[in-house]
């Protein structure tokens, strides 16, 4: 019995025993198969920077050379800058940047960083060679200064070329001059532009720059004496030279600096073959004639225009009109038409539209429409524009004849016309003439339906609106929901509509609540609200107010305001505490309220 039991244990460990030897084997083979595997894997794995990653690199002995690596980096600047410019900055950490002396390398480098909107990054590079003692080719220097202008890194142009001592180079010259105008140092721009000239062949044109640099801050006298300068120094004037110092005229106080100007380049430009004094520099002189009011001024310069050989055109026509219309001389504007009928411009919607303005002005608005009917035949090509619909209806609305500027309103969509904020605040201005809210209230519908926005003389129109039908309390809702709802904060006008309203109701006391609240939100008085509270607050007998207001608000007001004010108050000890008020303040007061105060 016993040695069966032996028999049986044995034979169950030799079982047990044979089972673990074969899953050793199985686990011994699994482990050689997965180690081959794996090992062929790696061989066959990419690189870092054939999968797009990011490659470390170290140089050690066993690292590819400066060389090598240069080649690498500028092929990744093209692609990846982000990736080119670490690995350029592992150069910079152990110094091993100092043998590149490949200009390729590092323009690649900067017109990457400036492609990226980095300029700071290729300012740091440039730098690095100068510390480095790399001396540049001009050819570099020309690419480098080239691409900071073009791409208006005008501080980095400057710095660049005065890094590398500004070669003598034509192109570098006008990136620096350029560079320099653009930044407003004109005294650098005047410089770089004389060496410039001293060593090359340069022209007028190459001048502008500068004179747009005078005319951005409004020297006129310092454009003109470029001009100046060149004439003396022989250079031939360009036509846009020439129109960039005339249209800064309108800025200077002599009225006779720029048709001088004009006058003497007209004389000047005989000895050459091209013109420089083309049909722009008439007009941009005429228009700044038109500015001063000089309709004279204007036919004169009209008849030299046509004397040079220069052919006047609808622009020319229309500054003349305008003017002639703007200074109520309709002799004058009957003279301009018959001129240009003879030099047969054609008629177009400007030349119309003013034409307008001039019968609207002298109260003839049925020969207005008479025009605008002609205009909207179908042989017309002077078809009516945006400004031609809305001077009509603004004239309409000031006669009254809401039904006419409605009737305009829907020819505006009819014909696909744009309609903009200013259209719709005419027709509510009008709706206030004829003390109609019920349409104003429509057309504001009208108006925010079509996602027009309404503007601030938008919203004062409507509350001019309700102040004259008496509907204080819709135009308070409308002021308070401004901001909220419209995105617009109410403005001392809008609240100076709204007192003025309640004031001309009689509800003296809500307006001054409106006058204190306007002062919590932000909304200062001005005069003209100061005095319309003032004066309803002493019609109404409220004389405390009236003395805060006045102390508080309105001691910049006339001394007659307060002089009536003075004289309007009806209760002695009141009259007496505004008077001392005034006399504090050292307002004169008139000898009638003296002899009734006292």
């Amino acid at each position: 019995m016993t040695s069966s039991i032996e028999s049986n244990s044995f034979s169950t460990l030799s079982s047990a025993v044979g089972s673990v030897a074969s899953e050793i084997t199985v686990l011994v083979v699994f482990l050689i198969t997965w180690t081959v595997i794996n090992t062929f894997l790696r061989k066959n794995q990419p690189t870092p920077a054939e999968k797009g990653g990011e490659a470390r690199i170290t140089f050690s002995k066993s690292s590819k050379s400066p060389q090598e690596m240069v080649k690498m980096m500028q092929s990744m600047c093209a692609e990846n800058f982000t990736q080119g410019l670490r690995l350029y900055r592992q150069l910079l950490k152990t110094n091993q940047d100092k043998f590149i002396v490949d200009e390729a390398f590092y323009t690649a480098l900067v017109e990457a960083a400036i492609r990226v909107r980095k300029p700071d990054i290729a300012e740091q590079v440039i730098h690095r060679m100068k510390e480095n003692h790399m001396i540049p080719s001009v050819t570099f220097v020309q690419s480098l200064l080239k691409l900071f202008a073009a791409h208006k890194c005008y501080k980095e142009c400057i710095e660049a070329g005065k890094l590398f001592d500004i070669p003598e180079d034509q192109v570098i010259y006008s990136c620096m001059s350029v560079a320099a105008s653009e930044l407003g140092d004109t005294i650098l721009a005047k410089e770089v532009l004389e060496r410039s000239a001293k060593r090359f062949t340069i022209s007028s044109r190459d001048y502008v720059p500068l004179v747009r640099a005078h005319v951005r801050v409004s020297d006129c006298d310092s454009a003109v004496k470029e001009i100046r300068s060149l004439m003396a120094h022989g250079f031939e004037i360009d036509s846009i030279l020439l129109n960039t110092a005339l249209a800064c005229w309108s800025t200077t106080q002599d009225p006779k600096l720029m048709p001088t100007l004009l006058a003497d380049v007209r004389e000047y430009e005989k000895k050459f073959e091209t013109k420089c004094v083309d049909r722009v520099s008439f007009n941009t002189v005429m228009k700044s004639l038109a500015r001063q009011r000089d309709v004279t001024g204007c036919f004169e310069l009209l008849g030299e225009m046509c004397n040079s050989g220069v052919q006047p055109d609808d622009i020319s026509f229309s500054t003349l009109l305008d003017v002639c219309i703007d200074t109520n001389e309709p002799d004058s504007a009957s003279r301009a038409l018959d001129q240009m009928s003879a030099s047969g411009v054609k008629m177009n919607c400007v030349l119309l539209t003013t034409m307008m303005k001039g019968f609207i002005r002298v109260k003839q608005l049925d020969k207005a429409m008479n025009l605008f009917d002609s205009m909207r035949g179908e042989n017309s090509q002077a078809k009516p524009d945006m400004i031609t619909y809305s001077m009509l209806i603004k004239a309409h609305c000031d006669a009254g004849d809401m039904a006419a500027a409605l009737t305009l309103l829907e020819d505006m969509f009819q014909n696909s016309c744009d309609v903009d904020d200013v259209v719709f605040t005419h027709l509510i201005e009008g709706c206030c003439h004829i003390s109609n809210a019920a349409l104003a209230e429509k057309l504001f519908s009208d108006m925010c339906a079509a996602k027009i926005k309404p503007s601030i003389f938008t919203f004062a129109a409507m509350v001019k609106v309700y102040g004259k039908c008496q509907q204080s309390e819709k135009a308070w809702l409308l002021v308070s929901s401004m901001e909220t709802e419209y995105g617009l904060k109410p403005t001392v006008v809008i609240v100076t509509c709204l007192i003025s309203g309640l004031v001309r109701q009689k509800k003296i006391k809500e307006a001054y609540e409106y006058f204190v609240w306007m002062k919590t939100v932000g909304i200062y008085p001005d005069v003209q609200c100061a005095q319309t509270m003032n004066t309803g607050l002493v019609d109404a007998g409220m004389y405390k107010e009236l003395y805060d207001v006045v102390s508080q608000e309105s001691l910049n007001l006339t001394p007659a305001h307060f002089n009536t004010l003075l004289s309007k108050i009806k209760d002695s000890t009141a009259a007496r505490a505004f008077r001392s008020l005034l006399q504090q303040h050292n307002v004169p007061i008139s000898a009638s309220n003296q002899a009734r105060v006292a």
